[in-house]
């Protein structure tokens, strides 16, 4: 199916067949689909697919200060990245990570 009819066609047959599979179906942007796809980046993170940086950098991008409240910690874990470039006033990167995969297994360990 070409890309252009699949944009039309695909919604009306996905949620069906993810059914039939028995995998959650979730809408394009809904809250639903925002915390799966951060559950699995933090899976992914935590099994050493994902840097713990590129993780806080794309809750950062995707979901900002005021968006996804699950991702929340994540987006202030990222900001504590920059300041690590400021060693007077930050913690070390390691400490950072160390909360990254902390908060990250939470956000798994919520959706199990």
């Amino acid at each position: 199916m070409p890309y252009r009819d699949a944009v039309v066609e695909m919604p009306l047959v996905l949620e069906a067949a993810m059914d039939e599979l028995g995998l959650s179906y979730h809408l394009v942007d809904s809250a639903n689909a925002m915390e799966a796809g951060l559950t699995a980046l933090s899976a992914r993170m935590l099994a050493g697919h994902l840097a713990p940086r590129d993780l806080t950098t794309w809750a950062h991008q995707k979901f900002s200060h005021d968006g996804l409240a699950l991702a929340r910690t994540l987006v202030e874990l990222d900001d504590m990245y920059d300041c690590a470039e400021y060693p007077i006033t930050a913690p070390d990167t390691s400490e950072v990570e160390a909360q990254i995969r902390a908060e990250a297994r939470r956000i798994v360990a919520l959706s199990e």
